[in-house]
């Protein structure tokens, strides 16, 4: 967690609606990570992959070229400043 905070995220450990800490099927702990906007989502990506102990991370960079947000305001079509892979 006190890494994940380093590098500005408010994180919160995953818990069941009881309130007892969630595992997966491996046991592991999922925390979740509040970053707002994200300056270099590739930098952040980098730093969480190579760190031990994070099995993954939920940044999910460069495989679509579409991103389809519905929401209160409508539907926003988000298309990528690069295309997806270069």
């Amino acid at each position: 967690m006190n890494f994940l905070e380093s590098l500005g995220a408010e994180v919160t450990l995953r818990t069941n609606k009881d309130g007892s800490i969630y595992k997966t099927d491996q046991e592991n702990l999922i925390l979740d990570c509040q970053f707002g906007p994200i300056a270099d989502p590739h930098e952040l990506a980098q730093l969480l992959s190579n760190r031990a102990g994070i099995m993954e991370h939920g940044l999910f960079l460069g495989l679509t070229s579409l991103v389809i947000v519905a929401g209160e305001g409508g539907i926003r079509r988000l298309t990528p400043s690069k295309p997806a892979g270069s």
